[in-house]
């Protein structure tokens, strides 16, 4: 299926659920899944913000490894020239 085809039916299904809650009178329901909603965003938020501190202890350690191997090298270098 098309990319533009499958947002129009995600659309059209979007509509049909909402006129189907407007009419079901869904917003009395609504209130009491807001609390849980809210607290899934700020779980999601805190997981974005947790990975991405991962990564950059990731990627620091990769870089501090590299310059560890590269001062490593050249001191060896730098005793085989002196003997």
């Amino acid at each position: 299926m098309e990319f533009l085809v499958f947002r129009v039916w995600i659309g059209i299904w979007l509509a049909i659920i909402g006129a189907v809650t407007v009419l079901l009178e869904g917003s009395f329901i609504a209130k009491y899944f807001s609390r849980f909603v809210q607290e899934i965003f700020a779980i999601l938020i805190a997981l974005l913000f947790i990975v991405d501190a991962f990564t950059n202890v990731i990627k620091v350690q990769k870089l501090t490894f590299q310059i560890i191997l590269k001062a490593s090298s050249q001191v060896a270098k730098l005793k085989a020239f002196l003997l």
